[in-house]
């Protein structure tokens, strides 16, 4: 990241039996199932997570500092949103924030010109239609969209379309805020208003995968409410069985505090209980050591 998969292949991804990967395990940008089964086998089943696009913006913005810089200038997410100029000289900080859902799962290659707002692409009958492509084309190259705010149905319904069972699904949370993201005391009407106007594109892309991701659970009826208590109840008994408390994990990049899990005493040789604890640093570590 913030490259494509066929970009950084050559230089980050060894050689490996026929050219396919049964795991990559590295950030990139998606940018289409033509590119990706170059790598992965035709049968990869492509998931992403979708964020309720304003959340995502001031979580991004906290979690890699950029509020502190606008505090440091006099300035806030408000008057971020309103100018981004103030941190334009930074090309991380537009990537986390102008409709980042969409362009890591493949808008750069869609000719949006970077940068502009909701007001600039309405007027312009190209822009809307290629937003209408780009939409489009996420359907046809992303089997399954989760929504992060309805994260146990759409577990629920990921298992229903890889045949796991719900025992498969159990999980803890991990890389959560410690506290709830700074939001400069700007209202959340106002900030709702200004983020919508300014990833546009991030707000239509949720909108349509929230709505298809309702008509699901809302065709699985009963059934589902009750595999979601089910999963919740494992959650919660796996969680007292392998976890002595939930504190601050040092080894996570970020500016603000994030939450990890520690383990029983008696619970360090428990190799479940080891592995779902592992937070995405550990993780990778993990994969490696296996596959060398």
């Amino acid at each position: 990241w913030p490259n494509t998969i066929d970009k950084v292949y050559r230089s980050f991804y060894p050689a490996c039996k026929q050219n396919k990967y049964d795991i990559l395990n590295i950030h990139s940008i998606y940018n289409g199932r033509d590119v990706l089964t170059k790598y992965m086998h035709t049968d990869t089943y492509v998931i992403a997570t979708l964020r309720h696009p304003m959340d995502q913006m001031i979580s991004g913005l906290n979690y890699y500092g950029y509020v502190n810089k606008l505090r440091k200038m006099g300035k806030t997410i408000e008057d971020f949103l309103d100018n981004p100029q103030y941190l334009t000289n930074d090309n991380t900080a537009m990537l986390l924030t102008w409709n980042s859902q969409s362009s890591v799962i493949g808008l750069k290659d869609f000719k949006i010109p970077s940068g502009l707002k909701r007001s600039a692409l309405e007027s312009n009958l190209d822009y809307t239609e290629e937003i209408e492509r780009f939409l489009n084309w996420t359907e046809e190259n992303i089997d399954f969209f989760m929504i992060s705010e309805k994260f146990d149905e759409s577990l629920i319904l990921l298992k229903d379309r890889l045949g796991w069972r719900i025992e498969d699904m159990i999980y803890f949370s991990l890389n959560t805020a410690a506290s709830p993201p700074e939001r400069n005391n700007v209202d959340t009407d106002t900030l709702l208003i200004k983020t919508k106007e300014f990833s546009y594109i991030d707000y239509l892309l949720y909108e349509r995968m929230k709505v298809k991701l309702d008509r699901m659970i809302e065709e699985k009826g009963d059934e589902l409410e009750v595999e979601v208590s089910k999963l919740r109840s494992l959650n919660k008994e796996f969680s007292e069985f392998c976890l002595e408390r939930v504190e601050v994990d040092s080894t996570l990049y970020g500016s603000v505090k994030i939450l990890g899990n520690t383990l029983r005493g008696d619970r360090k040789d428990n190799r479940c209980c080891v592995e779902t604890r592992f937070n995405e640093i550990e993780y990778v570590g993990e994969i490696k050591r296996y596959k060398g």
